[in-house]
């Protein structure tokens, strides 16, 4: 059975990510015992036939290999066409880390994302167990990595909710950023928002541009009508100095 259910249509595509998320040596293994479950070669070569068409990534899964939802993840990211995220259901554990490759990342009212600590069996002496807690705790940096660069929270509030093992539903996951907005819901498109802010800095930058032109023109007219108003003060002067003398030379007659 497939992981994958990739819908190709005219101008989109449709891709359905459920089950668990494996290793590439584990997915024939567990698909022999009826599991539902996916892993990052086959994605890889479904990914490469959408072609940079826009993408809409329905996720319902509950997670699993951490180190396959990086690779799927990472492939995510790097695809050129728009990726459109949707929440159905529940995005928990590695799942979540896929969820935040999305443009945009939409969620039902009814759905829930769940973040943890990385887990895993350690086995063998003093330094191979603290080998192994050294590695959890990198793969829980990795991790924080990918929350970190969508929602609005920092690394130590991301670690925290990590470690208390959250559940969020669609408001509180909104809240912190994790997702852009609600299935169904009305969401203005990336490309739009940009094209708006690029055109504000526009007219803010020319504006700037035109007064930073005109400052010294209005000094310099201002300097102009300042030494005009000193020449006609001055020629007031004489004027009035000239009248003062025919005057006094009256009065001497």
């Amino acid at each position: 059975m497939k992981f994958y259910n990739f819908v190709n249509k005219a101008n989109e595509v449709d891709l359905y990510i459920n089950g668990e998320i494996v290793a590439d040596q584990d997915k024939e293994f567990l698909e022999m015992w009826g599991y539902d479950c996916f892993a990052p070669t086959d994605f890889k070569e479904q990914l490469a036939e959408c072609n940079g068409k826009p993408i809409n990534v329905y996720i319902d899964s509950y997670g699993g290999d951490v180190l396959a939802a990086s690779s799927i993840y990472t492939m995510l990211r790097e695809y050129k066409g728009a990726k459109t995220v949707k929440i159905g259901s529940i995005a928990a554990s590695a799942a979540s880390v896929i969820a935040m490759a999305g443009d945009q990342i939409l969620m039902s009212p009814t759905a829930f994302l769940m973040i943890h600590d990385p887990a895993t069996v350690i086995g063998g002496n003093i330094s191979e167990v603290k080998q192994g807690l050294e590695s959890l705790q990198a793969v829980k940096e990795g991790i924080i990595n990918a929350y970190e660069r969508k929602c609005n929270l920092s690394r130590e509030q991301i670690s925290e909710l990590m470690t208390n093992e959250t559940w969020l539903d669609y408001t509180k996951a909104k809240e912190y950023g994790f997702v852009d907005g609600e299935i169904g819901g009305k969401l203005f498109d990336a490309t739009v928002l940009n094209s708006i802010k690029q055109r504000q800095m526009s007219i803010y930058n020319m504006v700037k541009q035109n007064t930073a032109k005109t400052q010294p023109q209005a000094v310099e007219e201002e300097t102009v009508v300042e030494n005009t108003q000193q020449v006609e003060d001055g020629s007031q002067a004489k004027i009035k100095a000239q009248k003062q003398r025919l005057e006094f030379l009256k009065l001497k007659r």
